[in-house]
């Protein structure tokens, strides 16, 4: 609350004490106006109101009155040139001592409005009064009655100020004064304490900074070996900000790549892990659950776009697989058949090693890849920072040249306008003389006279604006052609960074493909031995007369499967649930006949192989579609 009627106390006090500041100030300068002039307070307020609206001030108007006082005694010493002033208007010597400042001035006001020549009028009311009497003239328009409306305007508006007022208003300044001094000397005892300590504390500081200069006089050379410290740390720290943008699109790269070999490695653990269920007890149990996943993923396959693109590539790589699997068994099946078990075993490592090069291959392009990466990378840094500086050098041109044109054209300006003040000048000069003859030789035109020296005036005025003109358009012209050169050199530098870099990345494709030809070359020649091996291999089969592969390549295994299938269907019969469902649970089920069912499984399969081994020594290895 406090604070609120503090700021509404401020709110009604503010503008009343302006206000009587403003007083002071205006009323002061009345009251030493009316000193220094020897017009009344009143007077001077009204003359002041009447300056101020005929473009003047009050300034103005106690210049023009000291003119006129001074003109005043000139003439009664006998000052030729003041009493020509006065006879102009009408006043004599007599006049003057007659008539007080008041009437005075209304005298010169309808003396001056009297005479018709306008550059005589300025002339005799700037002898009278000064220069301030050419600032004047509006106010003696119609003479004495200009003047004499303006300050009956000044009274109707509460404007004029008494002499009481005008002294009231001194004093209240003289006192505000006082206090703004009383307060410097209250600075300046301040300052008279603090000043010697304050001079010991500069001297010291001269002292050090004069040795720091001396110093740096005998260690030039440090300062600039310090200098290009600064520089190269400078670099460096650009250099870091270039490696840090490198690698970080190296850790995208290699992101990718972990990212890309955690899928592969999960995708091995879960085939295993099935594979691994499908021949445990455990297995056979949370078939339906697997079942009811693999209808979500199926749906999730055909029905999506995703999912689609994704059985593509998975049905094209299974497709490759089963040929490269079907022409591999019918290559091994016919050496076999044909007894030739080397040509069997070569068949098998040849296939084996197209495939190891066929994933060296796409390893290669992954590598490669990730390095067309990083390079792209820093290549794109490079050329946007080279792009960045031909930019900042085009701008830094264009400012240039701006900048020169304005100066050129400012400079041309300021001498112009210097050179027709010149000539004005020189007109002003040239007319005033002809009148001054005319006074004395009544056979001057004038007339004639001044409008020939206004016309040689106008007419170098305007030869002054013409050359400016034409200055000023030729290098306006100059400043386009040269702003269009920069804007073709900017082009130009562009275009051959683009050039470079395209370049660049011409040869970096041809060196990637080299690069991939070389595991590619290799996958091709290994994919033909196995071929020409598989083919050999047919031919020595036909050769034989006996009886290879079937067309599928699919072997009779119906024993062997027969047997595992058995013994997988047997312990699926057997299994029992114990417990809650849990982790350990889960490997807890049949556990008191799981080791017997595997055993025996396993049995079986090695009777079965042994079976295998038996017909194909005698020849007796059945295929069948």
């Amino acid at each position: 609350m406090g604070v609120r009627v503090a700021a509404a106390g401020a709110a009604i006090t503010a503008p009343l004490l302006a206000a009587t500041r403003q007083y002071a100030s205006f009323g002061d300068q009345i009251d030493k106006t009316s000193a220094r002039t020897g017009f009344s307070a009143e007077a001077i307020s009204e003359l002041g109101f009447a300056a101020e609206q005929s473009g003047a001030n009050v300034e103005t108007l106690e210049k023009g009155l000291f003119g006129l006082s001074r003109a005043t005694f000139d003439a009664k010493r006998g000052s030729k040139e003041a009493l020509d002033a006065f006879e102009a208007i009408g006043l004599g010597v007599a006049d003057l001592d007659r008539l007080t400042p008041d009437q005075l001035l209304e005298r010169v006001a309808d003396g001056l409005a009297g005479i018709e020549d306008a550059s005589i009028r300025g002339a005799v009311a700037q002898k009278l009064m000064g220069r301030a009497g050419r600032q004047l003239l509006p106010m003696f328009t119609d003479g004495a009655k200009t003047m004499n409306d303006l300050r009956a305007q000044a009274k109707a508006y509460g404007l004029t100020i008494g002499q009481d007022t005008a002294k009231q208003a001194a004093k209240l300044t003289d006192a505000m004064n006082l206090m703004k001094w009383s307060v410097r000397g209250a600075s300046v005892q301040i300052g008279t304490a603090l000043a010697p300590m304050l001079t010991k504390a500069i001297a010291r500081t001269t002292k050090f900074v004069v040795a720091v200069v001396n110093w740096i006089k005998k260690n030039h050379k440090l300062v600039v070996t310090i200098f290009k410290i600064g520089a190269v740390v400078a670099a460096v720290g650009a250099g870091l900000i270039t490696l840090g943008a490198i690698i970080t699109g190296i850790g995208f790269a290699i992101s990718g790549l972990v990212a890309i070999a955690g899928a592969v490695g999960t995708a091995f653990s879960v085939l295993g892990s099935i594979i691994a269920a499908i021949f445990s007890p455990v297995g056979l149990i949370i078939a339906g659950v697997i079942a009811a996943v693999v209808a979500l993923g199926t749906y999730i396959l055909f029905y999506t776009e995703a999912g689609g693109k994704a059985l593509k590539w998975l049905s094209d790589q299974f497709n490759y697989l089963k040929d490269v699997a079907f022409k591999t068994w019918q290559g091994i099946g016919d050496a076999l058949a044909a007894g030739d078990i080397s040509l069997a075993a070569k068949i098998l490592w040849l296939s084996l090693k197209m495939e190891w090069q066929r994933g060296v291959h796409f390893l290669n392009e992954l590598w490669v890849g990730a390095k067309d990466y990083m390079l792209k990378l820093w290549r794109e840094a490079v050329y946007g920072i080279a792009h960045l500086i031909n930019n900042a050098w085009a701008g830094i041109e264009r400012g240039w040249a701006e900048t020169v044109g304005f100066l050129a054209d400012a400079w041309g300006i300021f001498t112009t306008m210097l050179t027709k003040t010149w000539h004005s000048t020189i007109g002003f000069v040239k007319k005033a003389w002809t009148r001054l003859k005319s006074v004395f030789d009544k056979d001057i035109n004038v007339k004639a006279e001044v409008e020939r020296i206004n016309k040689e005036t106008d007419s170098k005025l305007a030869g002054a604006d013409a050359q400016l003109s034409d200055a000023i358009l030729g290098r306006e012209r100059e400043r386009k052609d040269r702003l269009a050169q920069i804007k073709r050199d900017r082009a130009g530098r562009g275009q051959a960074l683009e050039d470079m870099k395209a370049e660049q990345e011409r040869q970096r494709a041809e060196k990637n493909a080299a690069e991939l030809s070389g595991t590619e070359a290799e996958l091709a020649q290994a994919r033909a031995e196995w071929e020409a091996a598989i083919a050999e291999a047919a031919k020595t089969n036909a050769g034989s007369g006996k009886e290879g592969p079937g067309p599928t390549g699919s072997p009779e295994l119906g024993g062997l499967m027969g047997s595992i299938g058995a013994g997988l269907a047997e312990a699926a019969g057997k299994v029992e649930a114990k417990g809650t469902f849990s982790a350990l649970a889960i490997r807890g089920l049949g556990a008191d006949s799981l080791a017997e069912k595997q055993l025996k499984t396993q049995e079986r399969i090695a009777e079965g192989i042994d079976e295998l081994n038996d017909r194909a020594q005698e020849g007796r290895l059945v295929f069948a579609e």
